[in-house]
């Protein structure tokens, strides 16, 4: 193996590179890494409960997952409810007030935080 940082493009055409110059001397195994080298046998790769971005995708890819069981998040509606309740206007907001018998939804925002 080479990288391609050791190499100059000799002749192509756009992104095709037909020949190249290897501008180092080569060895066997170099830049290879060996099979189990780093994960462990038996090493915990994602916890349950692991949200898959990118990083954790990339991951299950390089090891040859193609398909995993997955739990998908349930989704919640908040109802804010009670003629005390307000949402906030441009006419009820900072600094005026509410009237006395009312409040801001902040139970919604409260739950909403807890999804």
């Amino acid at each position: 193996m080479v990288q391609v940082e050791d190499t100059v493009l000799v002749e192509g055409e756009g992104d095709e590179e037909n020949v190249v110059r290897i501008l180092v001397g080569v060895a066997s195994g170099k830049d290879v890494r060996r099979v189990g080298v780093d994960i462990a046998l038996g090493e915990e790769l994602l916890p349950k409960g692991t949200v898959l971005g990118p990083p954790e995708l990339g991951l299950l890819a390089t090891l040859g997952f193609t398909e995993v069981n997955i739990v998908t998040p349930p989704t919640v509606a908040i109802l804010s409810t009670g003629n005390e309740v307000r949402q906030r206007t441009p006419i009820n907001c900072w600094p005026h007030p509410l009237t006395v018998s009312h409040i801001h939804p902040l139970f919604r925002s409260l739950v909403r935080g807890m999804c």
